[in-house]
């Protein structure tokens, strides 16, 4: 009887322990953690296993915020002025991919702690692949922008007639996954809404600069080679779209759960 009751008697401080483990992470020394490095895991709280999955929440959301701002940086390689931007998102690719494999260490420890209840072992489930999916975007949005960067370098027209809508799509898309990762974060359901809307617009755009490239086809303005560039940028934005919804169902699913 005493055990239950100290058990019902922590339940309420669980958002305390997580707020302490917050602060003790952020205001050593008052220095900004570097974008690499978690903020918020803490290898402590791994034997509290709900306040522990709050701050994995939390630092797979920050992870994602740094994949989103790959994504704008990509639709700025679409732009006219992207000098130093190609080495910005290879930094932002590289400070993601070693943040994600300290969150798959934590949810490692985690899993391995032995005190995870069955939804909680659900629950990490989704968040797994909500922090795999979140890396194929990064993965993604780095491949499309190389071949941006080589569409600019080969001086490919591809750029003059199409530049301004991959720029319009990947704006899109930046909007849609920033919208997933507020939902992440707090219940946020008139997103999901969005998140449709924009995937719909998403789709219309590609599906009309599918159809305009053609037609410069048909007039001889495009070699084939810009033709095969063309078409793996469309099925990365395509993908990215596919990629944004999947995310967005599992990001309800962590709201429900929390």
């Amino acid at each position: 009887m005493m055990i239950l009751c100290t058990h019902f008697i922590c339940i309420p401080l669980i958002w305390l322990m997580v707020k302490g483990a917050v602060n003790i992470i952020t205001d050593k020394n008052d220095l900004p953690q570097p974008p690499n490095q978690p903020m918020y895991l803490n290898n402590n709280m791994t034997e509290y296993p709900a306040a522990a999955i709050r701050l994995l929440i939390k630092e797979i959301a920050r992870c994602g915020k740094l994949t989103g701002e790959i994504i704008k940086a990509s639709a700025d390689m679409a732009g006219e002025d992207t000098s130093g931007v190609f080495s910005d998102i290879a930094e932002m690719t590289e400070n993601e991919a070693k943040l994600k494999i300290s969150i798959t260490e934590y949810i490692s420890q985690l899993a391995a702690s032995g005190n995870l209840a069955d939804e909680q072992e659900a629950q990490i489930t989704i968040l797994i692949s909500l922090l795999n999916d979140i890396e194929r975007v990064g993965e993604i949005c780095f491949d499309t922008a190389v071949l941006l960067r080589d569409a600019k370098e080969m001086k490919f027209t591809i750029l003059e007639l199409a530049g301004s809508e991959l720029q319009f799509s990947l704006n899109i898309l930046a909007v849609i996954y920033a919208r997933i990762i507020e939902m992440m974060k707090r219940d946020c359901s008139e997103n999901m809404d969005v998140v449709l809307d924009l995937r719909a617009r998403l789709r219309a755009v590609v599906v009309n600069m599918r159809k305009n490239y053609m037609n410069s086809m048909e007039n001889c303005k495009c070699s084939p080679e810009q033709t095969m560039l063309f078409n793996e940028i469309m099925s990365n934005i395509s993908g990215l779209g596919n990629i944004c919804l999947n995310m967005a169902e599992n990001a309800v699913q962590v709201v429900l759960n929390r």
